[in-house]
């Protein structure tokens, strides 16, 4: 890959990562206000617990347009399907993206 590529692959990661930040932000900002005086349960350990429906989909969709996704998501089922008719091995994908993950 040649340097220009990797600034610009730089350039647009430093893009989304500000993107995010920023999302983050609109996110946490949203949870304040519909938190309101309602009690927010301290049992859960997924952060999208006291989100609500509405807040949940404005994120998704403003992470979608950062990412540039424009198809709908497929489930595991899908994916293991297609995998296997392209021809790769059982969790061929999986090694793959945590190798890619670890380097």
């Amino acid at each position: 890959m040649s340097r220009a590529s990797l600034e610009k692959l730089a350039d647009k990661l430093l893009r989304i990562e500000e993107e995010v930040r920023s999302i983050r932000g609109d996110l946490e900002a949203e949870l304040r206000r519909e938190a309101g005086p309602r009690r927010i349960s301290t049992t859960s350990r997924s952060p999208f617990a006291r989100i609500g429906d509405r807040a949940l989909a404005t994120w998704a969709a403003d992470l979608s347009r950062v990412f540039s996704l424009e198809d709908q998501p497929i489930g595991a089922l899908a994916v293991q399907e297609m995998s296997r008719t392209s021809g790769l091995e059982p969790d061929e994908l999986s090694r793959g993206l945590v190798e890619a993950r670890e380097e």
